[in-house]
């Protein structure tokens, strides 16, 4: 059961979501972009579990971070390079 700070904290998330204009997300969510910009920064998984609260780096790569077709390309273009050689010039 959530504590009332918590109660508190997502009620005024709510309003200032209204306020500003903003579609429907739960404060819960933020965690969720939070950790993937985290990741796209090139912050350290660790780092990033600990910036979370995460006891296992595992909790944060697997459930907190949202894969990319941009991150897709820059993995598939480096195993590129390492297969063919840095494209020439």
């Amino acid at each position: 059961m959530a504590t009332a700070s918590a109660n508190n904290l997502s009620r005024a998330f709510e309003r200032i979501r209204v306020n500003a204009g903003l579609r429907r997300i739960r404060l819960h969510d933020l965690r969720h972009v939070t950790a993937t910009l985290l990741k796209r920064l090139g912050v350290p998984a660790r780092d990033a579990a600990a910036i979370l609260g995460h006891a296992k780096i595992s909790t944060t790569m697997e459930i907190y971070t949202d894969s990319n077709i941009d991150d897709h390309r820059t993995g598939l273009g480096k195993v590129a390079g390492e297969l063919f050689g840095a494209p020439e010039s």
